[in-house]
């Protein structure tokens, strides 16, 4: 405590010394906040430690009030037997005297009972923690064992796994053995005995499909005879049959008209057709069915087969073909019919359905009849799925064979979208360039789109102009002054057309990309 204080001292002189400044008096402040907090902490230790001195005043305390219940129990014990010493020397002096001696059974008795209250005295909170404790430290104590005792729990382990395989293969049954072949993992998996069961069976499910065979062959008549082989120095014997012979026909009106066997379904006589013996069969039960029913059965029986009659019939007009079917009546049954008749695939969310014919496509009159004098009776399976998405004016990525339509499949939707926009005739309106474009990998190709694109836009009025290499560049400029609805190019060409400002593209709206895996950009 004097050095504490003398330290003290020192640093109270020192703080005032630095107190004199500006600088001393921020230091000042900094060290009682330091000092602040430590005192703080200081005083929080100090209750801890009171705490705990505490308790282990009170377990002390705990223990003391235990060592002290143990004496008085001792004391008691000792107590007892000086009783239990002065009673036996009393007895010992009434025997001499001629008294009865009292039992020694009772004397265990008591020592008995004194044993057992001691024993079922509970344990306290202490020694049930200390217990736990204990415990839980010798459990995570690692066990070393001894190389026996590890290959001991080895063997126990691996006989445990076996019965438990053993066990599953008993609960799948004895079918397990059934199979024609065994596989190399079930072969692997199994032991000798159980490969030697398994074929010891499968020889037997074959010994018994032999006899089986024998047994049909020699009772059902399915005997194969050996074929006699004739030598060419052997005489063919030549039978010759005559008219009055043939006994195949009976004259005898009894064996004449024969009674048809009737096997109540079980079978059939061989040799007779089985649909004429099934046609007489159900003839011959329906006749007696119809002698043994009442008026009022029949009548349920008509009004029976009536109503199953409508029911097919229902079911035939609703599993019609589709074609047999109406717009409004097709169902998503009728259209998956449809697209796998066509081997139309879609991929894609909200996919409309495909055209049936160019009457439902929903395209102006005008185009229509554009698509009748071309000889366009119906439209290609790529037109069929790729104009509905068109008309709509959604993206599309349409995947077909090289001349199966491809071109008429997105020319279709492009006039129409043209032909729903204000036709170009003033030259402020040319000068903001064409509504379409329609690209091409190669000058060949453009060309062809063109003139299966006028086939289209001429009748309709509307004008093409094709921007590919080859061709003299004013020229192709001259004519896109002029002014056009669509425009054809290769991408080499109309780069260069963009550049030297011949073409605009202000208001084009609509983008075609004809075979896109071949542009190169």
């Amino acid at each position: 405590m004097a050095t504490r204080s003398v330290r003290g001292e020192r640093e109270r002189r020192r703080e005032r010394k630095r107190s004199t400044s500006r600088d001393g008096k921020r230091r000042h402040r900094s060290l009682s906040k330091e000092r602040r907090s430590w005192n703080k902490s200081y005083i929080s230790r100090s209750r801890e430690r009171r705490s705990r001195s505490r308790e282990r005043r009170s377990r002390s305390r705990d223990r003391r009030s235990r060592s002290r219940d143990r004496r008085s129990r001792s004391r008691d014990r000792r107590s007892r037997s000086r009783d239990r010493r002065k009673r036996s020397s009393e007895d010992s002096s009434s025997d001499k005297e001629g008294s009865p001696k009292p039992p020694v059974q009772s004397l265990q008795d008591e020592t008995k009972e004194e044993a057992a209250v001691e024993k079922r005295q509970p344990l306290s909170l202490d020694e049930l923690i200390a217990k736990r404790t204990a415990e839980q430290s010798a459990e995570s104590k690692p066990v070393f064992l001894s190389r026996e005792e590890r290959a001991a729990l080895a063997l126990k382990r691996r006989a445990e796994q076996v019965e438990a395989r053993a066990k599953a293969r008993l609960e799948l049954g004895k079918n397990k053995f059934s199979s024609a072949a065994l596989s190399e993992q079930d072969h692997q998996r199994m032991n000798e005995e159980e490969r030697e069961k398994w074929y010891r069976q499968r020889e037997m499910g074959k010994d018994r499909d032999r006899e089986m065979d024998a047994i049909k062959s020699r009772y059902l008549g399915g005997e194969k005879k050996r074929r006699k082989l004739r030598r060419l120095a052997d005489r063919k014997f030549v039978f010759d049959w005559d008219a009055g012979d043939d006994t195949s026909v009976d004259f005898n009106p009894l064996y004449r008209s024969k009674h048809q066997a009737l096997f109540f379904g079980r079978g059939h006589i061989a040799g007779i057709d089985i649909k004429a013996q099934k046609k007489e069969q159900s003839k011959f039960y329906s006749n007696l069915m119809g002698e043994r029913m009442t008026d009022d059965q029949k009548k349920q029986a008509l009004v029976r087969d009536e109503s199953v009659k409508e029911k097919e019939r229902k079911t035939k007009f609703d599993e019609r073909h589709w074609s047999e079917k109406s717009l409004p009546q097709m169902a998503y049954r009728d259209w998956r019919i449809f697209r796998e008749d066509y081997n139309i695939a879609t991929k894609g969310g909200r996919i409309p359905y495909p055209l049936r014919s160019w009457a439902e496509a929903g395209i102006s009159s005008d185009i229509l009849e554009v698509i009748h004098s071309l000889h366009y009776k119906e439209p290609t399976p790529i037109q069929r799925q790729a104009i509905p998405i068109g008309l709509q004016n959604r993206d599309i990525i349409g995947i077909a064979e090289t001349g199966s339509g491809k071109t008429a499949a997105f020319v279709i939707p492009l006039l129409t979208w043209i032909t729903s926009l204000p036709k170009i005739v003033r030259e402020s309106e040319a000068d903001q360039g064409p509504y379409a474009i329609i690209l091409a990998p190669t000058r060949e190709l453009a060309q062809q789109i063109e003139e299966e694109t006028l086939k289209f836009a001429a009748p309709l009025g509307l004008r093409t102009v094709a921007v590919v290499g080859g061709i003299s560049r004013e020229d192709q400029g001259f004519q896109l002054r002029l002014g056009c609805e669509i425009v054809i190019a290769t991408p080499g060409r109309l780069i260069d057309v963009l550049e030297n400002r011949y073409l605009v593209l202000a208001q084009c709206t609509y983008v075609v990309l004809d075979e896109v895996s071949l542009l190169e950009w």
